[in-house]
């Protein structure tokens, strides 16, 4: 097949602007909460999610470069550890930019294993 595919899927990819992960030291459900809401709060959207057993969430947001920066700070003054790439100073740059990137929270506590209690149903 002709052509450079590399550039192809360059051009095609998804969430590409910016990468921000997360290690959270809280419960999951809390932490997911807590994420879900900054990005709300810094008014950006949540396009998609998918999630990694009780080790990882990963969402694709969008939103402004400036509302990025927003988005880190509130993370950050959570007590998370937070990296960005490309980093604070290109993201300023690019402050009145539509991005869409992806967020992941990371959980050390997970074990891969995570149950979802199904509820009995009598019959």
């Amino acid at each position: 097949m002709p052509g450079d595919l590399g550039a192809y899927w360059k051009k095609i990819e998804r969430a590409g602007d910016f990468h921000v992960r997360v290690v959270v030291h809280e419960p999951r459900d809390t932490a997911i909460e807590h994420g879900k809401d900054a990005v709300h709060q810094s008014h950006g959207d949540i396009l998609d999610f998918k999630m990694f057993s009780n080790l990882s969430l990963s969402m694709i947001i969008e939103l402004s470069g400036r509302q990025l920066l927003s988005l880190l700070d509130s993370l950050q003054a959570r007590g998370w550890g937070v990296e960005v790439e490309p980093g604070r100073e290109a993201v300023a740059q690019r402050a009145d930019d539509a991005l869409e990137g992806t967020l992941q929270l990371t959980f050390p506590e997970g074990d891969g294993e995570l149950r979802i209690p199904t509820p009995w149903v009598p019959g």
